[in-house]
């Protein structure tokens, strides 16, 4: 959300997607680039969660969330920002 991603950051990103979603290292690598990437001020956030609503089966939805907070705490902290756009997320999946 803060618009910088630090090596750090971006490797513990990979970790959550190895640990979560069970892919390899090039797998999660290539996953966390296209999201860093894809993730601007201009990004059409109704678009995002419209695009994760039709993804993301309903009983897969929680898990989905864990998720998006450990990304969001990838950097330490969670803030008020990323809280918003997952609760924003939340709401399009019915939680």
């Amino acid at each position: 959300m803060d618009g910088t991603v630090t090596d750090d950051e971006f490797e513990r990103i990979v970790g959550i997607l190895q640990k979560n979603w069970a892919l390899n290292q090039l797998e999660s690598t290539f996953v966390a680039e296209v999201a860093v990437d894809e993730v601007t001020p201009t990004m059409d956030a109704v678009r995002l969660v419209r695009d994760v609503y039709s993804a993301v089966p309903p009983e897969r939805a929680d898990e989905l969330l864990d998720l998006l907070f450990q990304v969001a705490d990838a950097d330490g902290y969670v803030t008020d920002a990323e809280i918003d756009a997952i609760y924003s997320i939340a709401r399009a999946l019915g939680l």
